[in-house]
């Protein structure tokens, strides 16, 4: 076992007792919302979190890559509402509502609170690293944000202009951007 599932295993024991579940659940948020969501006191640095037992008190869910392994887990601050990594590897939950929507050809909900995307039942993707945006949803047949300010911070990052580097080949000297 590794030990990044040793952490998720343990944060999910703590989240099952029975205090901290009728917590969750009186906060809207139980404790079946998504598999292995768990609860740890992290500290956040930036985009990235470590477990501190003096820290703040955040609900933490796995982030499982395309084939299905364990690979970081998310951190959504209970207070600060805040979200961060362990590793820096995630940047969306729910990307399986993306396929979903493309294949459908329907809307896709979309959260930057990570604590709206829990109290919604994990429905649609949260999208907690904004500059991925352009990214992650440009094939989105339709984006349904969860409030006016989520619809502008998604529209400013998907219609930000992209710098582009300047380019070289190995037949052209420069090529400006």
């Amino acid at each position: 076992m590794t030990p990044l599932m040793r952490e998720v295993l343990s944060n999910r024991r703590r989240a099952l007792q029975p205090a901290v579940a009728a917590a969750l659940d009186d906060a809207g948020i139980p404790i079946d919302t998504t598999d292995l969501l768990g609860v740890d006191y992290v500290q956040m640095h930036g985009g990235i979190y470590e477990p501190a037992r003096d820290g703040s008190s955040a609900i933490t869910v796995p982030y499982l890559n395309e084939r299905g392994e364990l690979e970081d887990i998310v951190a959504i601050g209970v207070h600060s509402r805040r979200s961060a990594t362990r590793y820096g590897r995630a940047q969306i939950l729910g990307a399986h509502w993306l396929d979903d929507a493309f294949m459908e050809g329907s809307t896709v909900p979309v959260y930057l609170d990570g604590l709206r995307w829990l109290h919604s039942g994990c429905r649609g993707v949260f999208l907690f690293r904004l500059e991925v945006a352009p990214y992650v949803l440009e094939q989105a047949p339709g984006i349904a944000c969860s409030d006016d300010i989520t619809l502008r911070r998604i529209h400013a990052a998907m219609t930000r202009p992209v710098r582009v580097p300047p380019l070289y080949s190995a037949e052209v000297q420069h090529v400006a951007a």
